[in-house]
């Protein structure tokens, strides 16, 4: 396991390291001009999270064979199709990294349709006819709800990695080890006045942890708190007038980084407010779903709507 774990986070950091160098020929950066009103950065930041975290992947199966996904006890067999439908998941991600102004909203999510489909295969195998169409809308809600959370420095990143601490670890590491790229000089400066970080995830990174978390039920706790701040965006932004996938940045950690708190401090923020919900599947588990949401989901919600209080903006009362 030790051999495992260090190859996973020495994987990542190379890969990283080396993505970081071709990024921009290989035209995988996220440019400013794309988006003005919303993204902040200065200059191009390279997307290469998701593609170091998958060649990290890659690397962990052609060396020790296919991962121990815990999807379900008798889901080993077919771990191959469980390895494609998050190899499509990344793919679709990268294809809307690649193009410029990203994909629209329905071609993002035919493209999530068919990156579920072998999940759903692995659905139908287990559970039947029935197990299609909740494993297709797990899938897609999985990767919508991890691409609407990376919206701040490292945000996605480390709740996806303390979602899978308990459960599997080695993967935990090797997510957690992108981190030092996603927030640069672990985002000791203000908002206001900081380093740009080195590099982001992008939609192939956030597509490839959202249906990586999928694949461990324990961990599903990591979609609890993105899902609450993606029902609240949806509902100003229905308010207002727009679509509910319109971009902006009226998300908590937007609003957070606003009141001049510092990317590292939003994360332990984000962090802080969401373990409760993360880590009450795994520890309470045995005590049946009343604990997990006593002692997890309430908490976490009552500690969300409390920063989205404190940072609430004077002129726009949001």
């Amino acid at each position: 396991m030790y051999t495992y774990a260090l190859v996973a986070t020495l994987a990542v950091v190379g890969f990283g390291a080396l993505l970081l160098r071709y990024a921009a020929g290989l035209q995988l950066v996220d440019a400013p001009a794309a988006a003005p009103e919303r993204k902040r950065q200065k200059q191009p930041i390279p997307i290469v999270g998701g593609s170091a975290i998958l060649l990290s992947g890659l690397t962990l199966v052609a060396l020790f064979g296919a991962p121990p996904f815990s999807l379900s006890s008798v889901a080993a067999p077919h771990s191959a199709w469980l390895g494609v439908g998050l190899l499509l998941a990344f793919g679709v991600g990268l294809i809307d990294d690649l193009f410029v102004g990203g994909l629209s909203a329905w071609q993002k999510v035919v493209g999530q349709l068919l990156a579920s489909l072998p999940m759903a295969y692995v659905a139908f195998a287990l559970h039947g006819a029935l197990g299609i169409p909740v494993a297709i809308m797990m899938a897609i809600t999985a990767m919508n709800l991890a691409n609407t959370y990376d919206n701040a420095d490292g945000a996605l990143t480390s709740l996806a990695a303390l979602a899978l601490a308990l459960t599997a670890p080695v993967v935990a590491l090797g997510v957690a080890a992108f981190l030092p790229l996603n927030i640069g000089e672990w985002g000791l400066r203000r908002a206001s006045n900081r380093k740009e970080p080195r590099a982001y995830l992008g939609d192939s990174g956030s597509h490839l942890l959202g249906m990586l978390v999928l694949l461990y039920p324990p961990a599903w706790g990591f979609f609890f708190v993105p899902a609450l701040d993606l029902a609240r965006v949806s509902i100003l932004r229905i308010r207002a007038g727009r679509h509910i996938w319109s971009g902006d940045r009226w998300h908590l950690a937007h609003r957070l980084e606003e009141r001049g708190l510092s990317p590292l401090a939003v994360l332990i923020l984000l962090g802080g407010m969401a373990a409760p919900a993360v880590l009450a599947p795994s520890i309470l588990g045995r005590f049946g779903i009343e604990a997990q949401i006593l002692a997890g989901y309430l908490p976490s919600c009552a500690l969300f709507f409390l920063a989205v209080r404190a940072s609430r903006p004077k002129e726009l009362g949001r």
